[in-house]
């Protein structure tokens, strides 16, 4: 995000399709956008850089009024800011692509009738997986960080976000529109900006079809500078140097995780990095003793105790975020308000994700009315000094 938006926030276009780009970055692709930051910096066109500097600006220093900022959030006070510097700085004369542009005819004018004959071609074939996969995946990888980011700790129910995805894309697609998918930089900054259920989202949505609808000639009026401004900030949060650090502090193994799977999104994109991370997880596993039959499948058995009722969940080999989904499952089938023993007497290894995985669990079964009690973790200790760190044998 901050890679590619930096060069729009300094007024410098990446799409050599629309204007000036650095010549010794033809294609801005993978790395490129980040190594053409240094040549963006000494091509940048003044004015949109003075609306993109404003806009950082506001989205840094607008949070700190507390008062204020809880009744007008800060990307809506860059955004009219850069409308005033920019009919201030006369940019729609100076260059119209340097501000926002929606398509000829207003809202009817993006619709398009499909065209299903080339359905079966292999080209089609080939997008349509790819759509699949990719708006699957970061729509469950933004649910999930999400999840960690909600402030009431609740968790999104996967099915309903698949199905109504499902539903969205394929009304979309009959008007000729774009998959839709969870994005993780609009649901964080609804978030950031103190919404706290769905409603935040239908309302974005209303709210976006009313502006496009009714007043497309407002939107075409806002900088891309400073609509980069805001996107720049809000990337820095997802991926401030504090979440480096504590990763390093759980454990140096999730630090490697974490910058592979950073490093490779970048270069690549979300699906290979994606898959390359799980895979370093997976042989960091093996390598750690889990069995191949274990990676995928958890070693557990689940039984009641019929004299006191207590349910005993006993846990054998090594528990990995590969077989996890498992455990949750099994989990999930207890009954709430009962006494839960978790037993670790037999296992040798967990890794980080299920420590943390299983803490939620916890924490959500005893809200419930249960009762939890972790059991033979003698034999255990974490691998540093962070308490969400993996378990591994004591020495």
């Amino acid at each position: 995000i901050m890679g590619r938006q930096i060069h729009v926030a300094l007024g410098v276009a990446i799409d050599p399709a629309h204007g000036v780009i650095p010549a010794e970055f033809p294609v801005l692709h993978g790395l490129n956008p980040i190594l053409a930051i240094p040549s963006s910096l000494t091509h940048f066109n003044l004015y949109p850089t003075i609306i993109g500097m404003v806009s950082i600006l506001i989205m840094i220093v607008w949070p700190m009024l507390t008062m204020v900022a809880k009744f007008v959030p800060a990307p809506l006070v860059a955004a009219i800011v850069g409308v005033i510097l920019g009919i201030a700085f006369n940019l729609g004369r100076l260059d119209p692509k340097l501000l926002l542009d929606l398509p000829e005819g207003g809202l009817l004018g993006g619709f398009t009738s499909p065209d299903f004959s080339k359905i079966f071609t292999g080209g089609s074939i080939r997008w349509i997986i790819a759509y699949v996969f990719v708006a699957s995946l970061e729509s469950l990888l933004t649910a999930a960080a999400i999840d960690k980011l909600d402030p009431y700790k609740r968790r999104s129910n996967m099915n309903r976000e698949f199905l109504g995805k499902g539903a969205g894309n394929l009304l979309s697609s009959l008007v000729g529109g774009l998959p839709m998918i969870a994005e993780v930089v609009r649901s964080s900054a609804n978030i950031f900006n103190g919404a706290k259920t769905r409603w935040s989202n239908f309302f974005h949505g209303v709210f976006m079809l009313l502006f496009v609808g009714l007043l497309p000639g407002a939107l075409e009026m806002i900088p891309l500078a400073a609509l980069a401004g805001i996107l720049v900030v809000v990337g820095f949060r997802l991926a401030h140097p504090r979440q480096f650090v504590h990763a390093l502090h759980i454990g140096k193994e999730e630090l490697l995780f974490m910058l592979a799977t950073t490093i490779i999104v970048v270069a690549e994109d979300l699906l290979v990095g994606v898959v390359s991370g799980v895979l370093i997880g997976l042989v960091t596993a093996v390598v750690r003793g889990t069995p191949l039959g274990n990676l995928f499948r958890p070693a557990m058995e689940v039984s009641e105790d019929t004299s006191t009722g207590t349910i005993v969940v006993k846990f054998r080999r090594a528990l990995g975020f590969g077989n996890f989904v498992g455990v949750r499952g099994q989990l999930d089938k207890i009954p709430p308000g009962k006494a839960v023993v978790l037993d670790f007497g037999e296992c040798h290894f967990v890794d980080h994700t299920v420590v943390e995985r299983l803490e939620d669990w916890e924490a959500e079964y005893v809200r419930e009315g249960g009762r939890v009690e972790r059991r033979g973790l003698d034999h255990l200790r974490h691998a540093t000094h962070q308490p969400v760190s993996a378990l591994v044998k004591s020495a």
